[in-house]
Parts: C-alpha cells; sequence; structure tokens
C-alpha cells in the first residue's frame, strides 16, 4: 500500500494536489486572454514602466498613475508558481482600481530558482516599503495602500502585508486592505510535494516561511478568494488561512461557485473592499 506523505495524501495524490494544470486543459486560453487584456490596458491608461526598487535588473515595479494625485495606492503581485510570469502579466487587472481613483503598482521580482524564495520574499517587502516611502513619486496620499496577489502572488502579498517581519518590524509599512487569491499560505505540504523539486526548501525553512504561522497579532481587513473547482488543497489553504485571519481582524471570505484556479486573478478588484464588515461565515 502506498505510503501517507502529508494528511490521506500518498505522494502521487499529494503532487497532483499542486499542479493547477491538471484541472485546466490549455492553459494557453488563459495567457493570451491575459496578454490581450494587459495590451488593452497599456492602450488606454498612462503607465511608467520598469521603476528600480532595488539594485537588481528585476527588482523593478510598473505604475499606472491615478487621473489625479492624492487618491490610494494599490500594490499588486503576479503568480506564477513563483518561477514564471512578470509584472507586465497583471497589467490587466490595473484598470477598475485606475477607475476608482488609485495609482496602481505590479511588482516584479525574481523567479525561482534563479532566486530563493526567502530571497524573492524580501523583494516583495522591499518593493512595499519602496512604494509607501515615495507617495509623491507615485501620486497618493500617504499612508493609503492596499495590497493582493494572485496564487503564488498571494503567498507573497500575505508575507508582506499581513504577517510580523521580525526583526525588520520597524521597517514594516502598514496597509489599509488585502485581498489574496488562490494562494498557499502554509509550505509544509508544498515541501512535501514535486514542487520542491524547484523551491528546495527544507522542513526548517518551510517553517519560517509559512505566513499562516506568522501573522501580526493584528492584521487588516482582508479578503480570502477562491474558485469552488481548485484543487482540494488549495481550497483547504484558503479556508484554513482565512479562519487564522478571522482570529486577527476582519476577514471576508470570497468562494466563487464556478471558475478554477486560473479565473480568480480577474476577481481582484476595488469592489471587493466595498462596505467592508468582517463576516461569521
Amino acid at each position: 500500500m502506498p505510503r501517507q506523505v502529508f494528511g490521506s495524501y500518498t505522494q502521487e495524490q499529494l503532487d497532483a494536489q499542486y499542479d493547477q494544470r491538471s484541472l485546466v486543459p490549455d492553459l494557453e486560453v488563459y495567457f493570451e486572454r491575459w496578454r490581450e487584456a494587459s495590451k488593452r490596458a497599456e492602450d488606454r491608461l498612462t503607465v511608467r514602466e520598469a521603476i528600480a526598487y532595488g539594485p537588481d535588473s528585476n527588482e523593478t515595479l510598473d505604475v499606472f498613475p491615478a487621473a489625479s494625485p492624492g487618491g490610494g495606492l494599490h500594490v499588486h503581485y503576479h503568480g506564477g508558481a513563483w518561477r514564471a510570469l512578470c509584472s507586465r502579466d497583471a497589467w490587466f487587472i490595473a484598470e477598475p482600481w485606475v477607475a476608482q481613483g488609485h495609482s496602481f503598482v505590479s511588482v516584479n521580482f525574481g523567479l525561482v530558482p534563479q532566486v530563493s524564495l526567502a530571497a524573492q520574499v524580501d523583494q516583495a517587502r522591499r518593493a512595499l516599503v519602496w512604494c509607501y516611502e515615495n507617495p509623491a513619486d507615485l501620486g497618493f496620499e500617504s499612508g493609503r495602500i492596499t495590497v493582493s496577489g494572485h496564487s503564488s502572488g498571494a503567498y507573497l502579498a500575505s508575507m508582506a502585508a499581513l504577517v510580523d517581519w521580525g526583526e525588520s518590524k520597524k521597517w514594516q509599512p502598514d496597509v489599509q486592505a488585502v485581498i489574496i487569491a488562490s494562494g498557499t499560505y502554509d509550505l509544509e505540504p508544498v515541501r512535501l510535494s514535486a514542487r520542491n523539486g524547484y523551491l528546495k526548501l527544507t522542513e526548517a525553512e518551510a517553517l519560517a516561511l509559512s505566513p499562516v504561522r506568522l501573522l501580526k497579532e493584528q492584521v487588516p481587513p482582508c479578503v480570502v478568494v477562491w474558485a469552488s473547482q481548485e484543487l482540494q488543497e488549495f481550497q483547504r489553504q484558503s479556508m484554513e488561512f482565512a479562519a487564522a485571519l478571522r482570529r486577527r481582524g476582519p476577514v471576508r471570505r470570497h468562494a466563487i461557485e464556478s471558475g478554477s484556479h486560473f479565473d480568480t486573478w480577474d476577481l481582484i478588484a476595488p469592489d471587493l473592499l466595498s462596505n467592508f464588515a468582517p463576516t461569521s461565515s
């Protein structure tokens, strides 16, 4: 009988639980949709591309300024299993934020395995600090920052905005609200899956880099998004993270009844934060 490696999962079953492609026969449909929508955003909006927030060539961010200065700033981290895509691929979600008076930032960062996951987390945090320290350059009112991320970007958004940075706490910006969609927040099962072939996490690193274990005592309002057609492990991770967050601040769970892991990226919009209130669901 095959050995169980996490919960009731055998190795083969756990590997499948962390491979979203198994539920989507043709990912190119999504990639093409995102490319086309991002090109439309580029054509319709003003964009300042590749602003450096750090010394490395991949430490840049793209800014879509609001029509008028003085509104809020929304900072977004793209997905891609920590090893694919770039900031440009997230341009397609800029329009609703700009339309509602926010400046929008899409963060670029190094990809695994060219950088370690710990280094990627550090880049995500330094990008947020840079934004916080440059409100005039980005055209937003100081302190008015919201954050979001999809998939591995939801993980990075959590590590930047929802956890205690420990020794770096004195540099940690406060944010007003967070939207995280279809992420993983406990890295131990990820470490035990085939994904660790490129993440190369030790058990200690997985513990030290899991946001569910590192949450601040008080978190900002947070919307946790997932789809009913996600893999079961992604649904479990979202539900358990939402429960952990609810003990520390207002949380809204937003589980859509149709669509897959890749459809939830489209949902990251300011309307999710409208009339925010904690729920008991």
